[in-house]
């Protein structure tokens, strides 16, 4: 296939994609790096021909109370033709983070409100993984710091907010386990490797 350009940056990293088939649309992720003290996540949404939809380059969080976004990642809830953004929230570039949650519409980059996985205070390194078109969770994992690696879903609406769904979930214990990632599901079951 073909290459293209979604944005050009220097500071513009840590990207991922998902695929919506209902509005035939893709949803690009980055974090964008102004300081060690503000970074961003944007994002841009594609067709399958790669044209941008607008807005371009938009504002997926601009986080009340941390300055630091980073290492987002998306997937697709086909149930709900939406898309789930999850990313690292802290302080700093070197604080302790939190796990951050929002949904984006697929037909106009309208962004919900942003949820948060309580608990936390060390969590870093989200993962996404694809929900069938039978169910509206995705299922979010992630890494939290000295303790392993957990997950938890996301219920993800056609309408409204995203939000946490279930308990959460002790995936590992191992202190140095970390980098988790998670399969798109298969009709009853996923996979998470770290």
């Amino acid at each position: 296939g073909s290459s293209f350009i979604v944005r050009i940056g220097a500071d513009e990293e840590h990207c991922d994609v998902s695929y919506d088939n209902s509005y035939n649309r893709y949803l690009f992720v980055w974090q964008n790096v102004f300081s060690q003290t503000d970074v961003e996540v944007r994002g841009q949404l594609t067709d399958s021909n790669a044209n941008l939809i607008a807005p371009n380059n938009f504002l997926i969080t601009s986080p009340a109370g941390a300055s630091v976004a980073m290492r987002p990642r998306v997937a697709n809830v086909d149930y709900t033709s939406r898309f789930i953004v999850a990313w690292q929230l802290q302080t700093s570039l070197f604080g302790a983070g939190t796990i951050a949650f929002a949904s984006v519409h697929p037909s106009n980059g309208a962004v919900s409100g942003i949820g948060l996985v309580s608990g936390g205070g060390g969590d870093s390194q989200p993962e996404l993984g694809n929900a069938v078109s039978s169910d509206n969770d995705a299922l979010l994992v992630f890494a939290r710091h000295g303790d392993g690696i957990r997950g938890i879903q996301i219920d993800v609406p056609s309408s409204g907010d995203p939000s946490t769904t279930g308990s959460l979930v002790t995936i590992s214990t191992g202190g140095v386990d970390h980098s988790p990632t998670v399969s798109d599901q298969s009709l009853t079951s996923r996979v998470v490797a770290w």
